[in-house]
Parts: structure tokens; C-alpha cells; sequence
């Protein structure tokens, strides 16, 4: 049998547990002996921290071992330390004690690491595709991606069928992952070949068909605007009510629209809410909806949509841009789409 050789910090760590039991016989006192065993070691004596309602000359100190280091290992190790060192005997009575996971998860452990005589790739691939419900690809096609990824781990150094059992249940939380942002790909690829492709105005229609119509009494938002963003007495809101900002710089914007409805050029203008069925005006994207900030009822009966964004979300909001530019394009002039940061107002008033 070869003899397991302990790493530099593990022999380190029994050397300090040996010199302490040593001090405790020595010396009788559990907290002496603490105080002059870290003082000898590490140059400093440290307090030592006693369990309440056990016996003060009971040693008690804590290991800290970094993870994978042989913590159990250890702790055998020790309990030879006591009896030779402390309570001078051959055999003692142990009681150890665990978190209720813990042999739940060491359970997991060993079967994630048992390997049976008859397991290959095969099966492995087997498993795998078994345990990935996946409705919207076929059998045919899960074995062939399963395989192509299998290949592709294999092929890496020092990646062998044991690893790969035991980290079976990760490989399949990736493989799932995998699946799920290939498909969101996908998704979004034929959502933008429908709406942005050629020929899209046979597929995509603007029209009275699919009006969104704001209810007099079908505005509740979630809170009111309560004036921490400053003060602005707002006349031409549609609503009485003033769903709130999530920015000063949209609550500027808003200002800026109620005063140009003051002036005429606007006839009235919502705060659009965001998430509120039968209240709320989006577009639809591939992958959710699109709630833009404001519309406004111009005096030509128009509908203006301004998008206020911050620049730090500029770059993200390319989507956004997209539908709403599409939307205000094919609604032959009775729509118009505008987002703006940085307070360039001057891009609505192109607008109005």
C-alpha cells in the first residue's frame, strides 16, 4: 500500500495541533496553553474563544483549511494527536459532529464519483440526453448535439470519462443552458428576418386593426410621481394622475413635453406605463416587450413616441430603435418614433 504523503500546509497544520495538546498536558490549562502555542507559532499570543457551558479546561480551537484540503483527513489525523499527546491512551470515544446536508452531500459525492465497470461515452451521452427535457428539438437532434459536445470535452487535456461522471450533473445544467440561449438565438434571427427582412411589408401591418386605446379610468400606476425629482405643475397630461420617473432626466423630458403642449404643439401627452395590462402601449420584440416613456396626441391627430434613455444604456436600447422606427415607417405618416439621451430635446422638436 502506498503511504499518503501530506502537503507542506497540511503537516503544518498537525505540527500546530500537536504542539498545542503538548502545552495542554504540560501546562493543565486549555487557555494557556492556546495563548503560549499561538504566541510560539505566529510570534503573537491569540485570545483564546472557550464554549460556553463545557468544561474550561476542555481544549476546543477551530482548523482552517482552504477548501479541498483534506479537512476529514485532518481531522483523523488529529485524533491520533489526542490520544498520544493528551489524553494519553490508545483508544478514545469520537463524536462527530455535521450539518444535516452534509451527509446528504457527501452521498451525491460518492455516487457522482462511483464509476460502474460497463459505463463508456455512450452511455454517458445516454444519460445526458435522458435527462434533458428539451420539447422543442428532436431525440435525433439532442443525441447528435450531446455527442458533438462530449467530443469536443474529451478532447481537452486532462478530461477523462471519470471526471466527466462526476461532474455529470454540471455538464447537464451547461448543456441545457447551451440549448436554451441557442434557441433564444434562433428566435430573435427569425423575428428580425420577418420585421426587418425584405418584403416586410406584406408581413408586417400598422393599422386601425391593432389600435391601443388609453381608458379615461384605465391608468393606475404602481406609484405616483411624488416630486423628488423636483417640482413642475404638469396641465396637459391626460390623466390627472402622473405615473413616476425613473430618472431626472425623464422627468426633464416630461417637463419639456407639457411645456410644448402649453404652447400649442402638443395636444396632450401620457406617461406610459410599463407592464400594465390594458394600460400599457408596447411593441412587441423577440425576446419581450418594448414600453416607451411618453406619447403625445399631436394637433393633427399624429401620435408621437418618445424614448428617453440614459447614455449609459444607449448602445443596449438598439432594439428598441429598431421597432419603434419600424412601427412609425409603416404606419404611412400617422406615427411618429423618436428616442433621445443626453437632453438633445431638439430630436422631438424635429418631430412636432
Amino acid at each position: 500500500m502506498t503511504t499518503f504523503l501530506p502537503k507542506l500546509y497540511q503537516q503544518a497544520v498537525l505540527d500546530s495541533v500537536e504542539t498545542y495538546f503538548r502545552a495542554c498536558l504540560q501546562l493543565g490549562d486549555a487557555d494557556t496553553a492556546f495563548y503560549q502555542t499561538t504566541r510560539e507559532l505566529w510570534g503573537e499570543g491569540s485570545k483564546y474563544q472557550a464554549i460556553a457551558g463545557f468544561s474550561s479546561d476542555m481544549p476546543y480551537f477551530c482548523l482552517r483549511v482552504p477548501t479541498g484540503g483534506g479537512k476529514t483527513w485532518l481531522a483523523a489525523k488529529s485524533v491520533a494527536l489526542i490520544n498520544t499527546h493528551l489524553l494519553r491512551c490508545e483508544h478514545s470515544v469520537i463524536l462527530w459532529l455535521v450539518t444535516a446536508r452534509f451527509i446528504a452531500d457527501m452521498q451525491r459525492d460518492l455516487g457522482l464519483a462511483y464509476r460502474p465497470d460497463n459505463w463508456d461515452a455512450v452511455k454517458l451521452a445516454a444519460w445526458l440526453c435522458r435527462n434533458l427535457p428539451e420539447p422543442s428539438i428532436t431525440h435525433a437532434s439532442k443525441q447528435a448535439f450531446v455527442a458533438h459536445w462530449i467530443s469536443a470535452l474529451f478532447a481537452r487535456p486532462g478530461y477523462d470519462l471519470g471526471r466527466a461522471n462526476r461532474q455529470k450533473f454540471l455538464i447537464r445544467n451547461l448543456l441545457e443552458r447551451r440549448i436554451k440561449d441557442l434557441r433564444s438565438a434562433a428566435v430573435k434571427q427569425a423575428y428580425q428576418q420577418t420585421l426587418f427582412g425584405d418584403g416586410r411589408e406584406t408581413r408586417v401591418v400598422v393599422d386601425e386593426r391593432h389600435c391601443f386605446e388609453y381608458h379615461p379610468q384605465g391608468y393606475a400606476p404602481s406609484r405616483d410621481y411624488d416630486g423628488r425629482f423636483g417640482q413642475f405643475t404638469f396641465q396637459k397630461h391626460y390623466y390627472g394622475r402622473i405615473g413616476d420617473f425613473d430618472s431626472g432626466e425623464e422627468f426633464a423630458c416630461a417637463c419639456w413635453l407639457d411645456t410644448q403642449a402649453q404652447k400649442g404643439r402638443i395636444s396632450f401627452w401620457v406617461r406610459n406605463l410599463v407592464r400594465k395590462e390594458g394600460c400599457s402601449f408596447f411593441l412587441q420584440k423577440a425576446d419581450g416587450r418594448f414600453y416607451p416613456d411618453f406619447l403625445c396626441q399631436l394637433p393633427d391627430g399624429t401620435v408621437l413616441v418618445v424614448e428617453y434613455k440614459g447614455a449609459d444604456r444607449w448602445k443596449e436600447a438598439e432594439d428598441d430603435r429598431l421597432i419603434g422606427g419600424l412601427w412609425a415607417e409603416l404606419s404611412g405618416g400617422r406615427c411618429r418614433f423618436v428616442m433621445i439621451k443626453d437632453k438633445q430635446w431638439q430630436g422631438i422638436e424635429a418631430m412636432l
